[in-house]
């Protein structure tokens, strides 16, 4: 059975650091040879316009010269979706528009027919982050996820919420581990088959709409208002001037503290590796 490769034909990079990094400008490069589109995500996260200026500075760099004309700073930070979230991802792929590979061998005498231009497919695009919440992002938009944070080993959630994970792109010269632009090929040395837009959870989402990514810190936070406003229930429901109510509010309460300690553990617990235990 013929299986085609699928090239990608967007790769994001959704974190100034990232952009920065000792191995992004070759990676870039080697994109642009393949005729992929290259784009720097300003999202808003983390202030206006501060993303923004953090990749100019980056492009104005001597390494980046001769690439800055291929690669476009994409602000959508006031589209409507509290960033970091799909919808941006989403908004900013349907923005492009690409001419997608023949699949599989020519048309005849070592010649392909041109497909007509569209949209990147989603699952054809390949994010680059340093997060948990930009990396989930960029799952929930339906996209391919790379994790680069130089010590991702403390960073809670990162390794969980991307499909691969690096301290860094690499550079040929100093890393013995380097990501280049083949492997991020479906199939590639990441990954088989193309993804699904899915949650943090693994369910379907819609890559569009959402859902919104929320933080260790905002899902506690959301859990002590919902332990409040269950308590306050107990009370009007349970009068305290029996033995028999106020046992009742106990168990209650017993209850929310037991989720919210897990909670807490769940946000302070270390990241581990892939297929460690």
């Amino acid at each position: 059975m013929l299986r085609n490769i699928d090239r990608p034909e967007l790769l994001i990079f959704s974190a100034p650091s990232v952009a920065n990094d000792r191995g992004s400008r070759r990676l870039i490069y080697e994109a642009q040879q393949a005729g992929t589109v290259v784009a720097f995500l300003d999202d808003g996260r983390h202030g206006e316009c501060q993303n923004k200026a953090a990749f100019q500075r980056v492009l104005g760099t001597d390494s980046f010269r001769d690439l800055r004309k291929g690669i476009q700073v994409v602000d959508l930070s006031t589209h409507g979706f509290l960033p970091p979230h799909p919808g941006s991802l989403s908004t900013l792929r349907k923005s492009f528009e690409v001419s997608p590979d023949g699949f599989g061998g020519s048309s005849g005498f070592g010649t392909q027919l041109q497909n007509p231009k569209r949209e990147p497919l989603a699952s054809r695009c390949v994010c680059f982050d340093d997060s948990r919440e930009g990396c989930l992002a960029a799952r929930a938009a339906g996209m391919r996820v790379v994790g680069v944070h130089p010590n991702f080993d403390y960073v809670n959630g990162l390794e969980q919420s991307c499909d691969v994970v690096f301290a860094s792109i690499g550079d040929e010269t100093l890393d013995n581990e380097v990501i280049i632009f083949d492997d991020l090929y479906t199939p590639g040395s990441f990954w088989l088959n193309p993804p699904s837009a899915r949650d943090e959870f693994g369910y379907w989402c819609d890559p569009d709409t959402g859902p919104a990514i929320s933080t260790g810190a905002a899902q506690l936070q959301e859990a002590e208002a919902d332990k409040e406003s269950r308590d306050l229930d107990v009370l009007a429901e349970h009068p305290v001037d029996t033995v028999a109510s106020a046992s009742s509010m106990e168990m209650e309460t017993s209850v929310m503290d037991g989720i919210l300690s897990e909670l807490k553990e769940s946000t302070k617990r270390p990241s581990k590796r892939p297929g460690e235990s």
